[in-house]
């Protein structure tokens, strides 16, 4: 958050400088990347990189959030973040409206935050990437904020990542995304069938358009990343009828949507190894069979176990786990 005495740094960049900055605007325009050379980017400092987020928490889809900014810069005429992020500083130093579009708002040292706070915090899970500023936005393609934010998210262990971007700029960190396929989510929001794109860039004029999202989630199916689908909004006139529904869903299943969060064991695995040992049960992990599955502040985890030293015979345990206030799992009971 912006403090007295910080607004002097906040500076208004109408494109970045350099030949090197050109070369990489080139490359990104050849890759059907959005990069628009004039549109205003304020700069600003968020005091969080990595935050709780309890509505996405209770419909079990992340526990974190990274954003990296106030303001995105794609001009969707039905985005709310406005309204949500409307009383933070930021819009009043830069001299903006919440509610106009034509500029972004970010965090050029977002990514140092979130290193920061991905390293420290001993309670970790799901974080998504983004819940109101897009990573991949215009102004944050300037500084690489989408790539930079993963690689320090997924550079420390128990941490798993649930990309949501409307920005085909995200082909360019596919080979991070290969790297650590088993940690992350992806999905490209989509909200219009192809016969209707035109319309999708009345009301979404700065994004990817719907061909070249479409073609980023083949790509990554392809090179067997997870894909999951947000469809997202389906407006009246736009994407409402049966049919174009029908069509959107069914696009995603060929991608190989996936409905089920990545999940990382280590936490679990920990807190079976604590209640083994608490409890004296002379026995250990052997591997996991199936789970972990996430229920809000609860879990269940199926593994097999065999005795602590002298190994033998395994037996199959189901295990239930709850949230501590701190994040914590701890597991709480078996059969």
């Amino acid at each position: 958050m912006l403090k007295k005495g910080h607004q002097q740094w906040l500076r208004r960049d109408g494109q970045a400088n350099g030949v090197a900055a050109r070369s990489r605007t080139i490359a990104r325009q050849k890759m059907g990347c959005v990069f628009m050379k004039s549109l205003p980017v304020h700069q600003m400092s968020l005091s969080e990189g990595l935050r709780r987020t309890p509505e996405f928490e209770k419909k079990g889809l992340a526990q974190f959030s990274v954003n990296v900014g106030v303001k995105c810069g794609h001009g969707c005429t039905y985005c709310s973040s406005g309204s949500l992020l409307r009383c933070h500083p930021a819009f009043k130093a830069a001299g903006e409206s919440p509610f106009r579009h034509g500029y972004c708002i970010v965090d050029p040292d977002i990514p140092d935050k979130v290193a920061r706070d991905a390293a420290r915090r001993r309670s970790r899970g799901m974080v998504q990437l983004c819940t109101t500023v897009d990573a991949w936005c215009p102004g944050a393609q300037q500084y690489d904020l989408g790539r930079r934010c993963l690689e320090a998210i997924l550079r420390e262990p128990g941490w798993t990542v649930r990309i949501l971007t409307k920005n085909a700029a995200v082909v360019r960190d596919f080979d991070l995304l290969e790297q650590h396929r088993d940690r992350v989510l992806l999905a490209l929001s989509l909200t219009a069938p192809m016969g209707n794109e035109e319309l999708a860039r009345v009301i979404e004029p700065h994004v990817s358009p719907i061909s070249e999202r479409m073609a980023a989630m083949r790509q990554a199916h392809k090179l067997g990343l997870r894909v999951y689908g947000m469809l997202c909004p389906l407006l009246p006139g736009v994407a409402a009828g049966a049919e174009e529904i029908e069509e959107l869903v069914a696009f995603v299943k060929d991608c190989g949507e996936s409905a089920a969060p990545v999940v990382d064991s280590q936490p679990f695995e920990a807190a079976v190894a604590r209640y083994l040992d608490q409890n004296n049960r002379g026995v250990a992990l052997k591997d996991i069979k199936a789970g972990p599955t996430i229920e809000g502040q609860t879990a269940t985890l199926t593994a097999s176990l065999h005795h602590a030293t002298m190994g033998g015979p395994a037996v199959t345990w189901t295990f239930r786990f709850e949230q501590d206030a701190d994040g914590t799992w701890k597991a709480v009971s078996h059969k």
